[in-house]
């Protein structure tokens, strides 16, 4: 099977892409000199990540179209929502899309959209940023990111059963729905049924090989690497 480095490129050319990379939301702000590390080490981490698969011809395209989008703004997106972040990153992702690819392949449908870039956003909170830059037991700040540690990995265009019931009146919709009540699942930010929109994503997985790998529907891919909250998901 072909590297993933060289997937990537030809997914990035067939669809017009001019740009890959992660948008990630910061929604904590007790700590800067931690927010930097965390920006700094995981932009070295995704450029390794390129060099890992070993096709020295992409390093460079690769490395010049990687947008790590950080989006920091404290007043809107200090311990907002989840639900808060999507309408943010959808009206982000609309203009994002055209203005990042002038020449794309497809016209931008959310309910299409297979691109990670404008699918899926990245939120840093406070609890995920000391498990990427602090060893539990010994306490300080070390290089790296820690073994365990996650981030928040959100479908920016989920939409719970009870809105797509809501759209739709679909009774196969309505049989899910109770179905899901009766299973009794552990509320998680509000939210009762199993698929939450996002999942606790191991540090791991913030790599080329998961970029491309989540470049697919998101009906497909999404169910293979999810884990309901607090479960990590790893891929």
């Amino acid at each position: 099977m072909s590297p993933a480095t060289r997937l990537l490129d030809e997914y990035l050319k067939e669809g017009g892409y001019q740009k890959w990379g992660w948008v990630i939301y910061r929604s904590t702000y007790q700590n800067d000199e931690d927010w930097n590390c965390f920006k700094g080490v995981i932009t070295e981490a995704m450029r390794k990540s390129i060099e890992h698969h070993k096709t020295p011809d992409l390093d460079h395209s690769l490395n010049q179209s990687l947008s790590l989008t950080f989006l920091e703004d404290r007043p809107n997106f200090e311990n907002a929502s989840k639900d808060q972040l999507r309408a943010h990153f959808q009206e982000w992702a609309q203009r994002a899309y055209y203005a990042e690819n002038p020449r794309p392949f497809e016209e931008f449908n959310p309910d299409l959209a297979t691109a990670p870039r404008y699918r899926y956003f990245i939120q840093i909170d406070e609890k995920s940023l000391q498990s990427l830059l602090h060893d539990t037991e010994s306490g300080p700040r070390l290089r790296g990111l820690q073994s365990n540690g996650y981030v928040n990995f959100v479908d920016g265009w989920w939409k719970s059963l009870r809105e797509q019931y809501a759209t739709s009146q679909d009774p196969d919709l309505k049989e899910e729905i109770d179905e899901q009540l009766a299973h009794g699942y552990q509320s998680i930010e509000g939210c009762v049924e199993e698929n939450t929109g996002w999942t606790m994503l191991h540090r791991l997985d913030m790599s080329v090989s998961f970029y491309h790998y989540t470049s697919g529907f998101v009906e497909d891919v999404w169910p293979l690497y999810y884990q309901r909250p607090p479960g990590i998901a790893l891929w």
